[in-house]
């Protein structure tokens, strides 16, 4: 099947990058056909005669752009798949009426774009039945018909198709599990599956393949001629479809199996500990945990007992399974960064228990013939777990629970995980093979004291990261404390100019109502009105509301006073509930930093230049957006793509302090120049 392809892009460098992901994410035998358009008006022209399945339009272009063209392609073409691709996140707000199948945002991620290539692909091809292997680094679909066998090879799995030969990285359980669901596929042995649609003989030690489509026969001949290639199987009964006698069970080996597989408990314990009061239903959680730990170490140890297999085979597999059972139990408060970074450092831990049990071990695993360790290896691995649980509960538990409940900083938790997951490796690539090693001269001891030594640095690790972080956020505490102390003395120096006004006119209206008395007396009516008017004009106006929280309200009646005072006029759109699902603070830092920004840029301006745009509302019953938008001079001090502040040397505070608080709900924040205006845009995650 091919596939057609549409990129509606000005920017040739995107339009170019974008294709070559495609390219590279859809490589798997279909034919792609990418067509690249540098406007919505040229792709509008072209598209009655083409047959296009996808469209990547750029929301930003000139002329007609991403979402007019979109709306006028779902009037001819509603079930047309659509993709937009943009590098401003505030105008997906605005595509959502045309109904796309999915968004892109610049810079394109590899990984982004495989996942959409997925999606796709399940959409596009759905009506063939196909295998989806992973290859190399990247999944592929294989179409059912054209497979010929797939056989068990190392790690491996060898698939034979009409289009080549690949290897699978898979069980071949996995594999066989899906073709046996086709009536055309058998079991002709212990790691061969056949579609026998493609088998032309088949006997006790060998079967003989149909290779390749039909051939005409040579002179003139009528009848077709196929390839044919032979394969030998390993022989089990003579003529048989599938061995005599099914793989039996070893108890004896399958016990030493399940306590080898045991250490997963105590690390279940070392990844629930810090998650304690994150977690759904806590007391269900570990009733739950521990059932699901149980069955997955019987299940393996039952599956490495029959097959005789290294455990360690199985340990990725049922690492990922794990990780992904405890982002389902975890709250949505707890990011993926952080959930890695404390499943990662229980890994260290049991693998630290590991490498250290097999190493005090390793003279009495010498005459282990078995592919399983010793009950004493497994029971030593156990009790140094046990101990390890103690120390780090009493310790790096309340490190940290502090870490995940004040320090949300996406950044810091993004740098940290990576750390312990690749000293996890680590410890298992170092992982003896054969015991004996161990025991020449003096390796048993540096082992182990290498091994406590690193176990010593995971602790140390935790604490340092423990200290920096209060350290961190206390600083970034007081700065948010310093800025509302200093709204707040502005806010009552106002006050006490206020009050001392309504003083002197509580003083002076005494004097005010005898000169009204004696001009009414007179019958002096013009005077009397002068007189009153020169006299209201004196009098404050009443400050207007202009949001319905009360502390945003005051914080923005305040920079409102400001601004009147120097002549900046602001358009406040500030659509807020009374009770805001964030700490107040939190928000009023934001929005009093980005507006003393914005009337410090805007003093640099003639008056009639002068102009400022606040807007805040609740996008949805989970997401808050807030925009302030200002005019500038056009001068911006960068340094290494990263803005400084025109007010001093150095990084500026503000958007620092800001940048802070939205990575702690796991928002996002843009900042754009374009055209003389100076736009910042923050999506605050509730």
């Amino acid at each position: 099947m091919e596939l057609r392809f549409a990129v509606v892009e000005d920017r040739l460098p995107d339009a170019q990058r974008l294709e070559s992901l495609l390219r590279l994410a859809f490589g798997g035998g279909q034919p792609l056909v990418c067509d690249h358009y540098e406007s919505g008006d040229a792709f509008l022209a072209a598209f009655p005669s083409k047959n296009y399945q996808v469209v990547f339009l750029d929301i930003c272009m000139e002329g007609t752009n991403g979402i007019e063209t979109a709306r006028i392609l779902r009037r001819t073409d509603p079930d047309l798949l659509l993709v937009f691709v943009t590098s401003s996140p505030e105008y997906v707000w605005d595509a959502f009426p045309v109904h796309p199948f999915d968004y892109l945002l610049k810079p394109y991620r590899e990984e982004k774009l495989f996942q959409l290539a997925d999606e796709l692909r399940r959409v596009l091809f759905r009506a063939e039945p196909e295998l989806e292997v992973r290859i190399a680094r990247q999944q592929v679909h294989l179409p059912l018909r054209k497979i010929q066998y797939a056989m068990a090879q190392n790690h491996y799995v060898r698939i034979v198709s009409d289009d080549g030969e690949c290897r699978a990285v898979s069980t071949f359980s996995q594999v066989e599990q899906l073709l046996r669901a086709q009536e055309n596929f058998i079991v002709c042995n212990r790691g061969v599956i056949l579609n026998m649609d493609k088998v032309l003989r088949l006997d006790s030690d060998c079967f003989e393949m149909l290779d390749g489509p039909p051939t005409r026969a040579p002179e003139g001949q009528e009848y077709p001629v196929r390839p044919v290639h032979t394969i030998s199987v390993p022989p089990y009964a003579a003529g048989a479809m599938t061995p005599r006698g099914g793989p039996t069970l070893d108890f004896s080996l399958f016990g030493r199996y399940f306590l080898d597989l045991a250490v997963f408990y105590p690390g279940a314990f070392l990844c629930l500990a810090p998650l304690w009061e994150h977690v759904k239903a806590p007391r269900r959680t570990a009733v739950l945990t521990a059932a699901l730990v149980t069955v997955i170490c019987l299940a393996a140890a039952a599956l490495c007992a029959i097959f005789e297999l290294d455990s360690n085979i199985l340990l990725l597999p049922t690492l990922l399974a794990a990780f992904w059972l405890l982002r389902w139990r975890v709250g949505p408060e707890v990011s993926v960064s952080q959930t890695a970074f404390l499943f990662a450092v229980s890994c260290v831990m049991m693998a630290v228990c590991t490498l250290l049990s097999a190493v005090l071990n390793a003279r009495a695993e010498v005459g282990n013939d078995a592919p399983a360790c010793l009950v004493s290896t497994s029971l030593i691995k156990l009790g140094l777990s046990a101990v390890l649980c103690i120390i780090f509960w009493f310790t790096a538990v309340q490190w940290s629970r502090w870490l995940l409940q004040e320090y949300r900083g996406e950044a810091f938790w993004q740098s940290a995980w990576p750390l312990p997951t690749i000293y996890a490796a680590f410890l298992v690539f170092c992982m003896p093979l054969d015991p004996a090693v161990v025991l020449i001269n003096r390796l048993m001891i540096i082992s182990v004291l290498a091994v406590s030594i690193s176990l010593l640095g995971i602790f140390l690790l935790l604490y340092e990261m423990y200290q920096v972080a209060r350290e961190y956020t206390r600083s970034a505490q007081l700065d948010r404390e310093n800025q509302l102390l200093a709204v707040e003395s502005r806010r009552y120096t106002e006050l006490r100019a206020y009050m001392e006004q309504t003083r002197h006119l509580r003083h002076d209206f005494r004097q005010h109502l005898h000169v009204i008395a004696g001009l009414t007396e007179a019958g002096q009516v013009d005077e009397l009105k002068n007189y009153l008017h020169q006299y209201e004009s004196e009098l404050s106006e009443e400050r207007p509301t202009l949001c319905a929280n009360p502390a945003v309200d005051a914080l923005a009646g305040h920079y409102d006073h400001e601004a009147h005072s120097l002549g900046v006029p602001v358009d406040w759109r500030l659509e807020l509930p009374r009770q805001l699902a964030i700490p107040e603070a939190d928000f009023c830092m934001m929005l009093g930093n980005l507006l003393e920004n914005a009337f410090h840029a805007s003093q640099k301006l003639p008056p009639e230049q002068r102009q400022v745009k606040v807007m805040a509302r609740m996008l949805s019953p989970a997401m808050l957006g807030l925009l302030v938008e200002n005019r500038y001079d056009g001068v911006l001090k960068r340094q290494q793509g990263t803005l400084h502040s025109t007010k001093h040397d150095g990084m500026g505070i503000g958007l620092v302090s800001i940048q802070t608080a939205v990575s702690r709900y796991g928002g996002s924040m843009t900042v754009e120049t374009e055209n003389g205006l100076f736009r910042v845009n923050i999506l605050l995650n509730l």
